[in-house]
């Protein structure tokens, strides 16, 4: 039961950090000069912001992974040691 709670946070902290991390392509795409931003505006430090959650959010979900289920690898398809889980 725990190891089920362990990955579903993790599926939902990669999605979640996912869609964060998805959020970069405007800033991106203003740095490389494919849409106009403000011209006040510092479009890295959006950048910067949004990676930090993204990772946040999918770091968080992992370390609950790994508490729940062991020693587990950062891929999502790998298991690590903890191969009861199915």
């Amino acid at each position: 039961m725990l190891a089920r709670f362990g990955r579903a946070m993790y599926w939902i902290g990669l999605v979640f950090g996912g869609f964060f991390l998805m959020l970069n392509v405007v800033p991106l795409s203003v740095m490389i000069g494919l849409l106009e931003g403000a011209e006040n505006g510092k479009p890295w430090i959006g950048m910067v912001i949004v990676s930090v959650i993204g990772f946040g959010i999918w770091g968080t979900g992992w370390v609950i992974r790994y508490f729940t289920t062991g020693a587990t690898g950062i891929n999502p398809k790998d298991r690590g040691w903890y191969t009861d889980v199915k």
